[in-house]
């Protein structure tokens, strides 16, 4: 299913919030002139001769239409990202949709899972939850990319640079994890049993691993994880700026607040019963783990 088209936003921005991180943003010059005339209307040709007590109330009855319209805009932008929020998360969803049960044990058929040692059922529950951690992981980036960084874009009229600084190295994030998962996933299609959407043994893992973790592959993950930790403390403080001083941000962030996933264990470790040639490129992958995470510790500045 593709990406359901996102919905126009009714919603204008915050006179409160004026910082030159913004963007040009559309509808601000017919805003601002409909609420001058909306207010000549309103007030009429009142001058300093005028009641103050008739001037005061008209002042705030202004006051309190553009407050008003202000929620309005903030109401209406939590229904819309609702149903955006909704649909891409169900786009999002089927992506996962081979690994939702809890474990390899639970996933596969009892009958299948009953021609399986008690050793071989552990290993195959150990890669499976991180298949599973993976998925969850890619999935994480997807709705970043596409509720958070594409409605500050489009609903919030962010100007990319902040967006940019808000998301550092986000599209090569989900590259490299895409292609980790990819590899993943169809090591998993080789291996299910014939005639089966769901059975499934992995009796190989290790040159998957090497292969993320060595060579071009690894160089590429330190230095964007490196970029991405020294950019993230800006990332935060940048968000709570914008969070403090805009209202209609606050709704956006709001409409897509996530469940908390459940913290990721280090499955490579556990993946000790299997045969000896296996086992070796496991820990050979194990080891190149180590060393990319420890590149990308030495590239944060």
């Amino acid at each position: 299913t593709g990406v359901s088209k996102r919905p126009s936003s009714a919603v204008y921005p915050s006179d409160s919030f004026r910082q030159p991180l913004l963007g040009s943003r559309l509808g601000r010059s017919s805003l601002m002139l409909s609420k001058s005339v909306s207010t000549n209307n309103i007030v009429g040709n009142l001058n300093d001769d005028s009641p103050l007590g008739l001037r005061r109330i008209l002042s705030q009855s202004t006051d309190s239409l553009s407050f008003r319209a202000r929620a309005m805009s903030i109401e209406s932008l939590a229904d819309e990202g609702d149903q955006y929020y909704s649909s891409v998360l169900e786009d999002i969803e089927l992506e996962g949709k081979d690994f939702k049960a809890d474990s390899w044990s639970t996933a596969v058929d009892s009958s299948y899972l009953q021609t399986h040692r008690k050793d071989v059922i552990k290993r195959q529950d150990v890669i499976y939850e991180l298949i599973q951690t993976e998925v969850r992981h890619v999935q994480t980036l997807h709705i970043m990319e596409r509720l958070f960084r594409q409605g500050m874009l489009d609903e919030l009229q962010l100007s990319p640079s902040v967006v940019h600084a808000l998301f550092p190295c986000l599209d090569q994030l989900t590259r490299i994890h895409a292609h980790f998962l990819d590899q993943l996933l169809l090591r998993r299609s080789n291996s299910l049993q014939s005639g089966s959407g769901h059975n499934f043994t992995i009796h190989q893992l290790g040159d998957i691993l090497l292969e993320q973790f060595s060579g071009q592959s690894a160089d590429e993950m330190k230095k964007t994880y490196a970029e991405f930790c020294s950019c993230h403390l800006k990332a935060v403080k940048l968000y709570k700026e914008l969070l403090s001083r805009d209202k209609k941000f606050q709704s956006f962030i709001r409409v897509r607040h996530l469940p908390v996933l459940p913290a990721p264990h280090p499955p490579v470790e556990d993946t000790q019963v299997e045969p000896r040639p296996t086992r070796t490129r496991r820990a050979e992958g194990r080891k190149a783990c180590k060393l990319a995470a420890g590149g990308c510790d030495q590239g944060v500045t």
